[in-house]
């Protein structure tokens, strides 16, 4: 966290001090809707709000809910930063308090693994494509049958619904297991 916090600072006064610093900044905050620009003033923590910042200037249409229970979504939102981010053995890893409470139900391989991207299907696949090898070569009838929460026949009838049909629902699925 305080990593974190000494990069924003110092963007952040880098931006300042910048000659087009007024254009810039009121960029920034014009990304901004006026009910987050009140709680960025008067009630976020400054990492809050230079998270909140990066993602309406990066990605303006993004939505995503990161939890769908409303309650649990208000409780982490109000979770001070040094749970949400911390720096373990010099790398900062994200969603802290999650991993923790996830912990005794979760690998040791998977607690330590970083964060992953969820990559669009592409709209053709070929039997050599790198997506299809991943997902054919990670998820086997031994891999899932490790897991021990997952059914083998229904994670079959993902893969071919994906493989013969591109669906977006059965990739995000098979991306879930294979991760």
């Amino acid at each position: 966290m305080h990593l974190a916090s000494q990069r924003k600072a110092s963007l952040g006064k880098m931006v300042l001090e910048h000659p087009i610093a007024p254009v810039t900044l009121g960029a920034y905050v014009r990304a901004l809707s006026p009910d987050e620009r009140r709680l960025a003033r008067d009630e976020w923590h400054p990492l809050h709000t230079a998270l909140c910042l990066e993602m309406r200037v990066h990605l303006p249409n993004y939505l995503r809910v990161p939890f769908l229970d409303h309650p649990l979504t208000s409780y982490v939102n109000s979770l001070p930063p040094n749970v949400r981010l911390r720096v373990v053995d010099g790398t900062l890893v994200d969603k802290w308090v999650l991993r923790e409470a996830t912990k005794p139900f979760i690998s040791d391989e998977l607690y330590r693994r970083p964060k992953k991207p969820f990559l669009a299907p592409p709209c053709d696949m070929a039997d050599d494509d790198v997506h299809w090898r991943f997902l054919r070569d990670t998820i086997t009838q031994g891999a899932v049958a490790q897991l021990g929460w997952m059914d083998w026949g229904f994670v079959a009838a993902t893969l071919d619904r994906f493989r013969t049909t591109s669906d977006r629902q059965a990739y995000n699925c098979l991306n879930s297991v294979a991760s």
